[in-house]
């Protein structure tokens, strides 16, 4: 048995510190999941299409532990942004983002794959992470592909960029996107 100068065991104090490490992560899981229901309990009763869109990303950032959180619309060719709402960039950056062409960057190929797209960069480039070159400066980004449940057959994404804490986004945030993505 391998002991510290003090006497103590380094095994115990292994695990103590696994122990700790194990309840942080259930208690950020319980938060993440009181949001998740909190966000349903406020949509369910918003009645503005705009208000609610404002709400869900901004309670989506909170979920997602990121700076910035957006939801994009495609009209029904699938031509251009119908609706674009984002919590976190500055009015100029939404305006920009609102005319983009929808089939361009990490942005279309999302739709074009209708898979999710995880990646970090530590440079803080947008633009190695695959957003346009006026998007503020982020370590890591995810996409995810919005199938919008409506008589129209629209398609967008949910995007969220630069994760706090770990400073990058994984296998249990792509989990909550997609969960966030059935609301």
């Amino acid at each position: 048995m391998f002991v510290e100068a003090n006497g103590a065991p380094v095994a115990s104090k292994l695990a103590a510190q696994d122990s700790d490490a194990i309840s942080d992560s259930f208690h950020l899981l319980s938060l993440r999941l009181t949001r998740l229901l909190e966000l349903n309990l406020e949509m369910s009763s918003e009645r503005s299409s705009d208000r609610m869109l404002i709400l869900f990303c901004g309670l989506s950032r909170e979920i997602m532990h990121c700076t910035y959180a957006g939801v994009g619309i495609l009209d029904e060719e699938s031509q251009r942004i119908k609706c674009w709402t984002t919590v976190g960039l500055d009015e100029e950056a939404q305006k920009l983002f609102a005319s983009l062409d929808p089939r361009a960057g990490v942005l279309g190929q999302v739709i074009a794959s209708g898979k999710p797209h995880r990646v970090r960069d530590q440079s803080g480039e947008a633009t190695t992470l695959g957003l346009p070159a006026f998007h503020p400066a982020i370590t890591s980004l995810l996409v995810v592909p919005v199938p919008v449940r409506s008589p129209m057959t629209w398609v967008g994404w949910l995007y969220f960029a630069d994760k706090l804490r770990d400073g990058s986004f994984g296998n249990e945030d792509e989990q909550f996107a997609a969960t966030l993505d059935a609301q």
